[in-house]
Parts: C-alpha cells; sequence; structure tokens
C-alpha cells in the first residue's frame, strides 16, 4: 500500500448566524461525542450520504430522541428507550 501522503484535518468551528448550530458542533461541545468520533461521522456521511444523526445512531454514539424531548440528547441507551 502507497503512502499518499493522506492528511485529514479536524473540521473548522462553523460559521453560523443566529442560534443554528450544526449537529456535531452541539454533541462535541455537549461532550456527548469526541473530536475523532465527529470526524469519523462526517467521512461516513460523506459516503453514504445519509443524515449525520442517523450515522450517530447507527454507530451506537448516540440515540434517537423523541421530538418532545426537546434539543438533549441521550447517550443511556442506544435503542432510544427511556
Amino acid at each position: 500500500m502507497s503512502n499518499l501522503g493522506l492528511e485529514l484535518k479536524l473540521p473548522e468551528p462553523a460559521r453560523v448566524r443566529g442560534r443554528h448550530r450544526p449537529l456535531g458542533r452541539i454533541l462535541v461541545d455537549a461532550g456527548l461525542i469526541d473530536q475523532a468520533a465527529l470526524v469519523h461521522a462526517l467521512e461516513a456521511q460523506h459516503v453514504l450520504d445519509a443524515p449525520l444523526g442517523d450515522i450517530l445512531v447507527a454507530q451506537g454514539l448516540v440515540s434517537r430522541c423523541r421530538g418532545d424531548q426537546g434539543a438533549g440528547t441521550s447517550t443511556s441507551d442506544p435503542a432510544g428507550r427511556s
């Protein structure tokens, strides 16, 4: 296998107007996932063309939350059960 000099860079902080912030940034800032997990999930998102949240759930990093639970994300049960 040849070394192509491939170097992955960490994502830069998003510059977002208003109250909306990217999901990955919210999860990293809340300590629910680390930067490396976010980078890995974003790479998978690029390949799979799937929503980031679905990828993070499939990887077992977060659980799916219901809309009436607000913006909080739980890591206690990957199946999303309370």
